[in-house]
């Protein structure tokens, strides 16, 4: 594969599957030169552990094979349970003082050992407090060993290491530089972005291009398609998630005699737990001091392939719900819901720091 001299590799990692793209960033948009994903075997990537190094060397290595891609400089966006969040306030100072205070106070704002988590921060503006001017911060700390096997991946196949992001930071980043949403959906204040992965959830609420809320939720379309099982057990996993996919609306009634019945009661059974998870982070946001109400619900990954899951998001939450499939700042011909997250992490602002 032919590209740019400045083009660079994002790879999103997530218990079931790795997706990458392939491009770069500037003042005027995201190019993309390629989009690549591969599923994940059970017993090799969890939660954001690496359980087997050896076989995910092995995938990742074919997957830049097959894809034409050499040494290049790579970004590698992750998620897990084992991430902490939290919000503070701190003095008004410069970047980097605010790393140097993060850095010496930090267990007075995460009950972590510092020894053992690589603390960075997000910039989330200015604040008055106490009659002063201060700066509103998210903190995110990445337990040090799962960092540092990220970047021993990415080394062990070949590639330069570049920045480790943070889901919910990269697709913030997208939505506040992607433009209006499949070219009609104009941009807007706040947005709730929920990742319907295969094996988690993730919601992200970004307000004014700003990530302000990302959780990660463990039920997921799995969690879904284990709810079929349970009345259609002669179906295996891949049937059913194939036949999720192949239905022309989860959400429009069915026929009483039709075959699907059964499967989109149970389907629709595990997506509601899901949305149960999401409604409860929502209320948390609502209670939040000068909240900003949601424009939309934007939805991505594997579930967003499921059609009718906008009408779903639109019915359950009372909220315009679209599915991403492009952005008008974002150069690339085919949908863009299963790389979101890769894609956003191409982009390298000068307020997230490495």
């Amino acid at each position: 594969m032919l590209f740019g001299s400045k083009d660079i590799l994002c790879l999103d990692f997530t218990s079931g599957d790795i997706s990458g793209a392939l491009g770069k960033y500037n003042k005027k948009g995201i190019t993309v030169t390629d989009c690549f994903r591969s599923d994940l075997p059970e017993g090799v990537y969890e939660d954001g552990q690496i359980l087997d190094f050896d076989r995910l060397v092995e995938i990742l290595s074919n997957m830049l094979s097959e894809n034409d891609i050499g040494s290049i400089e790579t970004n590698a966006v992750i998620n897990s349970t084992s991430i902490v969040m939290r919000d503070a306030i701190l003095p008004k100072v410069s970047h980097e003082e605010l790393q140097a205070i993060i850095d010496y106070q930090i267990d007075q704002f995460i009950p972590i050992n510092p020894e053992d988590y690589v603390v960075k921060f997000l910039d989330l503006g200015t604040v008055i407090d106490a009659g002063l001017e201060k700066t509103a911060v998210l903190l995110i700390g990445v337990p040090e060993a799962m960092a540092r096997e990220h970047l021993s991946l990415l080394e062990e196949t070949g590639l330069k290491p570049g920045a480790l992001d943070y889901e919910g930071n990269a697709i913030a980043k997208l939505i506040a530089t992607g433009g209006a949403v499949n070219y009609t959906i104009p941009e807007a204040t706040c947005v709730g972005a929920v990742n319907l992965g295969y094996k988690h959830t993730n919601l992200s609420i970004v307000e004014n291009g700003v990530l302000k809320v990302s959780r990660y939720i463990e039920r997921s379309l799995e969690s879904a398609i284990k709810e079929v099982r349970k009345v259609l057990p002669s179906m295996s996993q891949e049937e059913i998630k194939a036949k999720l996919i192949s239905l022309p609306d989860i959400w429009s009634s069915l026929d009483a005699d039709s075959n699907d019945v059964e499967l989109v009661t149970a389907a629709k059974n595990g997506l509601n737990e899901i949305a149960e998870s999401i409604g409860f982070i929502f209320r948390y946001y609502q209670t939040r001091e000068n909240y900003v109400p949601l424009d939309y619900i934007l939805i991505y990954g594997i579930g967003s392939q499921i059609n009718g899951i906008d009408k779903f998001f639109q019915q359950t939450f009372e909220k315009d719900s679209y599915v991403l499939r492009s952005m008008e700042n974002v150069k690339w011909d085919e949908d863009i819901n299963l790389y979101a997250n890769a894609i956003g992490g191409l982009i390298r602002l000068s307020e997230v720091k490495k």
